[in-house]
């Protein structure tokens, strides 16, 4: 256990410790006294310089979602706005290629991102991410279920319910901004 003690420049010749500072002093304190002095942000560097394998750094995650974000979505309205052409040849691989991107792309990373976040202690990142990367993984889901369906029409989604889906994800995201 570490014991307080003080410089001998700290005390005057009087045994008089009015001239104690915390900068003076701070280097020969121990850990449980500079939470006591209004120092909390150097009580939360000492512990994690203490136990650095306990609390361990962890890159920000955010690029990866956002970028795994915006290429999926990017890719989506290439498909909505026939961008990528208006033969169905041309339509079929668009939607294979948003079925793998929406999968795995944009939803799995963002659901590694999310949950990256939490290391960070950054609830709003993981809300995020991993709401937008269970939506991707949904519409996914959805394509999948079509693709292996033997009767197309019976299982074919409402075009109004996705809509209603795509409304709920920009009024979230509103909220948000």
């Amino acid at each position: 256990m570490h014991s307080t003690t003080l410089d001998s420049n700290t005390i005057d010749s009087n045994n008089d410790t009015t001239n104690i500072t915390p900068e003076r002093t701070m280097s020969t304190q121990p850990l449980r006294n500079k939470a006591a002095m209004n120092e909390p942000y150097m009580l939360v560097d000492e512990i994690r310089n203490l136990h650095p394998h306990i609390n361990p750094k962890v890159p920000n995650p955010a690029p990866l979602g956002l970028f795994a974000f915006g290429l999926t979505t990017a890719l989506l309205q290439t498909k909505h706005t026939g961008l990528a052409g208006n033969q169905e040849e041309d339509d079929e691989g668009t939607e294979a290629l948003v079925l793998g991107f929406a999968m795995f792309f944009g939803g799995l990373l963002q659901v590694i991102a999310g949950l990256s976040e939490v290391r960070r202690n950054n609830i709003f990142g993981y809300t995020a991410f991993l709401l937008y990367g269970g939506l991707w993984m949904s519409l996914g889901t959805v394509d999948i279920i079509q693709l292996l369906a033997t009767d197309m029409e019976s299982i074919s989604p409402n075009p109004k319910a996705t809509e209603a889906m795509f409304a709920l994800a920009a009024i979230f995201t509103t909220e948000w901004w």
